[in-house]
């Protein structure tokens, strides 16, 4: 059976795009696990735990909870929303920063690796 350059052209986007869309997916993902630790240390930082109706955060002190309820029970923000959107944002990038660093380092001995097998 013979593909058109159309069709080869039309499957290659494809792929791209179900490559792009599952980055994207994770790059969501890694944001909002970015804005949950942002609220946690500023929740941790206020003392909020003691007010948290969950026992686990008042027994560790400390933000441990499922959900960040804290935040909804107090109405007053522990910081400006476009101060919090820069910390998150700095978090994420730091974040993204390690992650292509030790993506660097596994490549890099890798091909050490196979570099000391060859005689």
């Amino acid at each position: 059976m013979d593909i058109s350059r159309e069709d080869r052209r039309q499957l290659a986007e494809r792929r791209r795009n179900a490559e792009q869309a599952e980055a994207d997916a994770a790059s969501d993902a890694l944001y909002a696990q970015c804005v949950e630790e942002v609220k946690r240390e500023l929740a941790n930082d206020a003392g909020r735990f003691r007010i948290c109706p969950y026992k686990a955060c008042r027994r560790s002190r400390r933000c441990a909870g499922p959900q960040l309820l804290c935040h909804a029970l107090y109405r007053r923000p522990l910081m400006s929303f476009a101060l919090e959107q820069i910390v998150i944002d700095d978090l994420y990038w730091e974040v993204i920063e390690q992650e292509l660093e030790a993506e660097a380092e596994a490549e890099a001995e890798a091909a050490a690796e196979s570099g000391e097998g060859a005689p």
